[in-house]
């Protein structure tokens, strides 16, 4: 479609590889059962990473028994040299960070690539185990920035990443403004919305200055962009 980031998670296998799947169980995508961190990468991948996708609410499967598996990180990376990608920690295994940050400088996509996680203590860690990548807030972080934007203190924020992503509201209460945008920008961060599925939220974030929007449509972004 031409989109210009991939936003991917990854966890990391009984043998210690990293794949890129976004549940901690593989009942909801595949024909097998249990957790990705009991299974090698090698019974991992006999599965079918096809098997429940439906786009008519289980009439057809179109991907079922196609030969679809899931993919490790370096596969990824491979696959697409010339992409851009969130990848976001999904576990909570330190091998995870180390692996990560491992995949990211031997493909050579440091500049290609900002890591997430909801966890603080893995950011923190692979902060450190890749100080040159660049990285989105936790949800401390993202929480600390928006107390100090609602008390007028946000331009005394020293920032430890590079991107805010979040939520358009949480809460209850409204988080992507456009006084919190322009905050975020005065402190160099950039702002991702996530998940905007409505074309007509999609514009309103941007005419609200966001730097990216995810989103589980993005043929919808590309047309309001005018790239489809």
């Amino acid at each position: 479609l031409g989109v210009d980031v991939v936003d991917l998670g990854v966890r990391t296998t009984a043998d210690g590889a990293l794949a890129v799947i976004h549940d901690g169980a593989v009942e909801r995508t595949t024909d097998g059962r249990g957790r990705v961190e009991a299974l090698t990468l090698a019974e991992l991948q006999r599965l079918d990473a096809g098997h429940r996708f439906s786009a008519d609410g289980g009439q057809t499967f179109p991907w079922r028994g196609r030969g679809l598996r899931v993919p490790t990180l370096s596969e990824v990376f491979e696959r697409l040299p010339g992409a851009r990608f969130i990848v976001e920690m999904k576990d909570e295994s330190p091998v995870t960070v180390k692996s990560l940050c491992e995949a990211i400088k031997a493909r050579g996509m440091g500049e290609r690539v900002v890591v997430g996680s909801f966890r603080q203590w893995m950011l923190d860690e692979f902060r450190r185990a890749c100080p040159n990548v660049a990285t989105s807030a936790s949800t401390l972080e993202a929480s600390k920035f928006l107390a100090l934007y609602r008390a007028g203190l946000a331009a005394s924020y020293s920032p430890p990443m590079q991107a805010l992503q979040v939520p358009e509201n949480a809460g209850g209460m409204a988080v992507l403004t456009r006084g919190f945008v322009e905050a975020a920008h005065g402190r160099n961060l950039e702002v991702h919305a996530w998940t905007i599925n409505d074309p007509a939220d999609m514009r309103r974030l941007l005419d609200e200055g966001v730097d990216g929007i995810m989103t589980d449509y993005p043929d919808r972004l590309l047309a309001l962009l005018g790239r489809k």
